[in-house]
């Protein structure tokens, strides 16, 4: 075999080996992307219902302390609507992040709570406040 024939090999072979391991390199970067860009989006729907969760805590919080102070029931209106979007938005969550037992066990801590708080404080303390109205 001529040098020339040799050399002519090892060059197709480099040439061949750059340009499979180019397509490997941009079909892994490409999928980089996809999975980075659904990762973004998920994360981003996860926290931002984490943030209206906390919201709706806060609203039921504020309108039951609310009615109890003025005796106002125009106050209950953000208790009711938080604790009726909390339980709608708390499963939400739960499916957004279902691939992860840890969260699902933490946002079920979290409804418990919550759940726990209106029942041993925010359901009595309004009926005891209609009691003296």
């Amino acid at each position: 075999m001529k040098i020339k024939s040799k050399l002519l090999m090892a060059f197709s072979a480099i040439v061949v080996l750059t340009i499979i391991l180019g397509i490997i390199s941009y079909n892994n970067a490409n999928r980089v992307g996809v999975d980075f860009t659904f990762l973004v989006e998920h994360d981003l729907n996860v926290l931002q219902n984490a943030q209206h969760l906390q919201k709706l805590v806060v609203d039921a919080d504020a309108g039951q302390r609310g009615f109890i102070i003025t005796g106002d029931n125009n106050f209950l209106q953000p208790y009711y609507s938080g604790v009726s979007q909390f339980e709608a938005l708390i499963e939400v969550e739960k499916n957004l992040v279902s691939d992860n037992p840890s969260q699902v066990q933490k946002l079920e801590t979290i409804s418990k709570l919550f759940d726990e708080w209106q029942t041993k404080a925010a359901i009595p303390e309004i009926q005891a406040k209609r009691a003296l109205l």
